[in-house]
């Protein structure tokens, strides 16, 4: 019979004394689920693997591993609003390091450690908290571009350090970049990484702080960026000597 009326939000509505009309009457609840249906809920797997008619312009998708909403446009999945969302890597590699169910990272007593397929398309861009809580002895700390398991020794990091104790220090052709400006036991630093899955050209910020008991805090800025335009999805992070326990946690930037 299909529809006898609608409801307040044009839903089909049927007569308890109309005639049924089985498949009419089904495909027309279902076309209507599928018109206004609009949102899934499911894991990052499901959602970056999901391809023809289970994906469609406009469609939200809730992700649980992520706890954010993705929209699909023109495409690509966007994340939806603005802000900052914690990151996920897919691993990490290193001694003494865990990736907890967060997705921060640990480390305890390790000479480097990487935080590893963390960038996606999902964000073009990242910002990393490291807290170095402990050294094995007073250490500077550099960080390295790193793709499927490779870090980036290439002599293309161009690099600037400005620090309230120094001069600043320019570094052309370097093979990493600086993320501290004195040897000290503890470090703590907020990293902005611009570009990292895309392919351009990749720009570091970062802002931090260099300390040892009974000192004054060394307070620097570093400014970094790297020749080349490929991909990348990981970061490495070594101590220059020594060891080094603390924790990195990453997020993306959504911007829309």
């Amino acid at each position: 019979m299909a529809r006898d009326s609608s409801g307040t939000k044009n839903q089909p509505q049927y007569a308890g004394t109309g005639a049924p009309a089985d498949a009419a009457d089904m495909s027309e609840i279902a076309n209507y689920a599928a018109l206004v249906g609009n949102r899934k809920i499911g894991p990052s797997s499901a959602r970056t693997t999901a391809t023809g008619a289970d994906v469609w312009e406009g469609l939200e998708w809730w992700d649980t591993t992520l706890n954010t909403v993705f929209v699909m446009q023109s495409g690509t999945w966007r994340a939806s609003g603005t802000g900052l969302v914690p990151v996920i890597p897919a691993s990490v590699a290193g001694t003494g390091v865990v990736l907890n169910p967060g997705g921060s990272i640990t480390f305890t007593g390790t000479s480097s450690f990487a935080a590893v397929g963390f960038a996606t398309t999902d964000f073009p861009h990242y910002m990393a908290l490291l807290d170095v809580t402990a050294s094995s002895a007073n250490t500077t700390l550099a960080a390295q571009l790193r793709t499927g398991g490779s870090n980036d020794t290439s002599a293309n990091y161009d690099t600037k350090l400005n620090a309230d104790n120094a001069a600043p220090v320019t570094t052309i052709g370097g093979v990493s970049f600086p993320l501290s400006a004195s040897a000290t036991l503890f470090h703590s630093v907020s990293i902005d990484l611009f570009n990292w899955p895309l392919a351009l050209r990749k720009k570091i910020n970062a802002r931090g702080q260099d300390w040892t008991n009974g000192g004054a805090p060394t307070e620097f800025r570093v400014a970094a960026a790297h020749r080349l335009t490929a991909a990348v999805d990981s970061l490495l992070v070594a101590a220059t000597g020594g060891t080094i326990t603390g924790s990195l946690t990453i997020f993306g930037y959504v911007s829309r």
